[in-house]
């Protein structure tokens, strides 16, 4: 038996075949430490830093944007949104900007934009999305980046992220919704 319950379960189901679990992540290292909790801070300190979050992932969306929309114009509103994991007392702020009909062949216009964030200093990540899409996830320290494009001539969303600590507040930040701003507009502010 392992301690993971996928394993166990697939073990169960095919008794003839044989499952090695080796231990660490899939490059050989060691299995990443799981998540400390963040310590409890107060209300106010948590909307600061929640607004922190907004403010740093749009700034890396703009900066990223010429590289990750393939050279498009930046679309006129932007979408924020809360991605919380209250477990580990953290909450990632997203901003979303989407174009329509951007490309006509995906993964050729994927390629030079997963080449890009990859000589960055970025991990990057791409799988094909339905029969005709693409998703990039790219991760540095603290931030991350999504780009999916639904199919030739659909939707390209593009997706950065910021991570606050917000302590056992992060419920309650991410229950302040989603919000649609300009893209030359300021983050909006988490309130208290």
């Amino acid at each position: 038996m392992t301690s993971d319950p996928f394993f166990d379960e697939l073990r169960r189901r095919l008794p003839g075949v044989r499952i090695v679990v080796l231990p660490g992540g899939p490059d050989g290292t060691s299995a990443p430490e799981p998540p400390q909790p963040v310590p409890d801070v107060d209300l106010a300190t948590a909307a600061t830093r929640a607004s922190r979050a907004r403010a740093d992932a749009l700034a890396l969306l703009r900066d990223v944007w010429p590289t990750a929309s393939a050279g498009a114009a930046p679309p006129q509103t932007v979408q924020y949104a809360w991605q919380p994991d209250p477990g580990a007392g953290e909450i990632v702020a997203s901003v979303t900007a989407r174009l329509v009909g951007l490309v006509h062949d995906v993964r050729a216009t994927l390629l030079p934009v997963a080449e890009t964030l990859d000589a960055a200093g970025w991990q990057v990540v791409a799988r094909p999305v339905g029969h005709a899409g693409a998703r990039l996830h790219a991760d540095r320290g603290d931030q991350r980046l999504d780009v999916v494009a639904w199919g030739p001539d659909g939707p390209w969303d593009v997706t950065a992220g910021a991570t606050a600590a917000v302590g056992q507040h992060a419920a309650a930040v991410s229950a302040t919704g989603t919000v649609d701003a300009g893209w030359h507009d300021d983050a909006p502010e988490v309130a208290p």
